[in-house]
């Protein structure tokens, strides 16, 4: 199996026996016109998902990286911690 089979479905592997030989008619192109437009479902739905998250992080500011000792070693879980007077760190 190559790399994009973990997304095929079983529609798609009943299609693929399909060949220039056998003209695509009848009950079958339903079947095929239905896979086309839930794979194109599929993939706008992950272009909006990558817009969305380089949008997100695209934004001006300042990302806080807590390193795994500050998880183990802070007193507080990192949810309680009181990241505000990082703002004014410039540290590269």
């Amino acid at each position: 199996m190559g790399g994009g089979d973990q997304h095929a479905t079983r529609r798609y592997w009943m299609i693929q026996p399909l060949t220039r030989d056998q003209p695509v008619e009848g009950t079958m192109q339903p079947v095929i016109n239905t896979e086309f437009a839930e794979r194109a479902d599929t993939l706008q739905a992950a272009i909006d998902a990558l817009r969305h998250q380089i949008t997100r992080w695209s934004r001006p500011g300042l990302f806080a990286v807590a390193d795994t000792s500050v998880l183990i070693e802070h007193p507080d879980k990192i949810g309680d911690m009181d990241l505000r007077p990082l703002r004014h760190s410039r540290r590269g």
